[in-house]
């Protein structure tokens, strides 16, 4: 459903936001025991990429919804701004990761013109938020240390943590509006 900007599509995003904010930060405590439990194995950083897959949910649930410029990478970026007012562990730096989330959940959706809000889509999108993503780890969490071989598993986890969320359950959440008739209300 092609939506334009406006103040109805502005606040039904940010409640989106909103409430994947929360999810974000409900997260949040997933990562901590992820990361408890894969320290004595030497892949505590397994933990982030286990888990990147919710926090890219806002990005492509709204560019799916509202499917416009822009709506991906302001849904992504506000929600980790929600998450950091919550009071997430990562501070500030949890909304400068949703810079780098929202670019790669807004390329994807870019890339097709924004004409397409299918597996494919979702597919590259989640491929180019791995990959923008993978650069934030790069730079702020340390990967620029590690070995090729677990930057190659810990990159394969990632991918497939984000298509998941982005592909499987944003399009079965739209599904669900859809029979409700909740996206037919936003126009």
């Amino acid at each position: 459903m092609k939506t334009k900007w406006n103040l109805k599509t502005i606040i039904l995003m940010t409640l989106t936001a909103l409430i994947c904010g929360v999810i974000y930060w409900l997260i949040s405590f997933l990562y901590t025991i992820l990361a408890a439990i894969l320290t004595p194995l030497g892949l505590a950083p397994m933990a982030n990429d286990l888990t990147q897959g919710p926090w890219i949910l806002a990005g492509t649930l709204i560019g799916c919804m509202f499917q416009m410029p822009g709506s991906a990478f302001f849904g992504q970026f506000l929600s980790s701004i929600i998450e950091t007012f919550i009071g997430d562990k990562g501070g500030i730096m949890d909304a400068v990761s949703g810079i780098f989330d929202g670019i790669g959940t807004e390329l994807g959706f870019m890339i097709t013109g924004y004409r397409k809000y299918n597996h494919w889509t979702l597919a590259l999108t989640s491929l180019l938020t791995t990959i923008t993503t993978f650069g934030y780890s790069w730079l702020f969490d340390g990967y620029r240390f590690l070995g090729l071989g677990i930057l190659s598993l810990l990159f394969c986890v990632r991918f497939a943590s984000i298509f998941i969320v982005s592909d499987f359950l944003t399009l079965g959440i739209i599904k669900l509006l859809k029979r409700s008739g909740a996206l037919g209300m936003m126009k």
